[in-house]
């Protein structure tokens, strides 16, 4: 019977996480011809969703709590469960606020069977999230698509399924402190497909990314795949370079009257793209560190050989 290990990154989710647990424990019990365990991924929390998992571990056969020593992001806390899932024949990500809904496991097992390595998501229901939600996230992947050249979707998300092939490679190969996998998910090839869901709703709490998480989140993604943005606004300051020169040569007076303007939005542009070199540096500097990508502080489990 083959195995597959579901992988669920969880931050500060005690209002959430027992009746996540038992909403997808039912959905796995309605499937057949799989023995699945569970392995619930805790990045430091500060309230009591530990426990809890202890609780639900101490409970539920084939499920497993891997404590992180500290907050290492939700990137990483995936690697982390791709890394404890080397033997399982397949891997499905999801997230424990129920908004990657357990019902379309079903569907991504489905495509799988088909003979797919990779099956992708893409929520089709926006209006589950705010306005100014959708619109920094349809911002981000047109930004992300011109300066990376990755032709990542719309509204993907990092609740898919990976084949055991697909999830060895990127244990071993893919070490990065900034790891952005819907990227290398997206570039890393072999057969892959996109199902389309429709968010559920969150259950309890509120989201852990505020716009500042988000900001982030998303300029990671852009500067881990590629200086694209640097030849980019290297580029576009040798055309304002021209651009001042020319004024500067054929309309002197001009130019000598709107001298500080000119002066000033220059300085601005360059203090902008030392500011991108500086982030290029420091997360090249970050990544050359020889420091563990994460550190597990505890596994409890409850192993038993039934589904």
């Amino acid at each position: 019977m083959k195995k597959i290990s579901i992988i669920v990154p969880v931050l500060n989710e005690e209002k959430v996480i027992e009746h996540f647990h038992k909403m997808l424990r039912v959905e796995l019990n309605k499937i057949n011809n799989y023995l699945f365990d569970i392995k619930y991924i805790l990045d430091k929390s500060k309230d009591s969703t530990k426990e809890k998992i202890i609780k639900i571990v101490s409970e539920s056969k084939n499920t497993k709590l891997i404590s992180l020593s500290k907050r290492f992001g939700h990137q990483i806390s995936l690697l982390v469960g791709i890394d404890h899932s080397l033997e399982s024949d397949a891997v499905i990500m999801l997230d424990s606020d129920l908004q990657h809904p357990p019902q379309e496991i079903k569907n991504l097992i489905k495509l799988y069977e088909d003979g797919y390595n990779i099956v992708n998501t893409s929520r089709t229901d926006k209006f589950k999230k705010t306005f100014f939600s959708n619109f920094f996230s349809a911002l981000f992947y047109k930004f992300y698509r011109l300066l990376t050249s990755n032709e990542i979707k719309n509204f993907s998300a990092d609740f898919r399924l990976i084949s055991k092939k697909v999830n060895q490679v990127i244990s071993k190969n893919y070490r990065e402190k900034n790891i952005f996998l819907r990227g290398i998910v997206n570039t890393i090839g072999f057969s892959q497909v996109y199902h389309n869901y429709n968010v559920g709703d969150r259950y309890a709490g509120k989201s852990k990314y505020n716009i500042l998480e988000k900001f982030k989140f998303a300029f990671k993604g852009i500067i881990s795949f590629g200086p694209r943005p640097l030849y980019l606004l290297s580029f576009l300051s040798l055309l304002l370079f021209i651009l001042v020169s020319t004024v500067a040569i054929l309309k002197v007076e001009f130019f000598i009257n709107h001298f500080i303007y000119f002066l000033s939005f220059y300085l601005i542009v360059l203090i902008f793209l030392s500011t991108m070199i500086g982030i290029y540096v420091g997360a090249l500097y970050e990544e050359n560190k020889d420091r563990p990508l994460y550190i597990v502080e505890e596994i409890i489990e409850n192993i038993d050989d039934k589904k």
